[in-house]
């Protein structure tokens, strides 16, 4: 009995201290919680201002790079860059060809002028909910 307790009790600890996975959404709905990866500056910008409208947001910015093959897989919700900056003709080209199911994505620009890209299933609920920052 202890043993079925113990490993019980440890599976739902490993299942809490994992990283939350995004699925891909088809409804519309905004994920919660919404990970944003890409750019440091940028992406703490945009995920305080998303926090302000209501969000819970979590943010795993880990570079322009790491954050590009997070996005365009599926693990991660939205993209920030710094601004002034937008994807190169050959991220866009990389994003293309690692997505899946062949999803797609939507540019945005914040308030404060920082590039936003988002999972373009979810785009206008995340423009209507977050009113302040788009």
């Amino acid at each position: 009995m202890r043993a079925i307790t113990a490993i019980a009790f440890s599976t739902l600890t490993f299942g809490c201290m994992q990283d939350p996975q995004i699925t891909r959404l088809t409804t519309g709905e905004i994920p919660t919680p919404f990970v944003i990866v890409g750019d440091t500056n940028a992406g703490l910008v945009v995920a305080g201002e998303l926090r302000a409208d209501g969000l819970t947001v979590v943010t795993r910015l880990n570079g322009r790079a790491a954050g590009l093959t997070e996005f365009c897989t599926g693990n991660a919700d939205a993209m920030a860059l710094n601004p002034g900056q937008d994807w190169t003709p050959a991220e866009r080209d990389r994003c293309r060809a690692i997505s899946e199911d062949g999803w797609s994505w939507s540019a945005l620009s914040t308030e404060k002028g920082m590039g936003f890209y988002v999972n373009y299933v979810f785009v206008q609920t995340l423009i209507d909910t977050a009113n302040t920052t788009f």
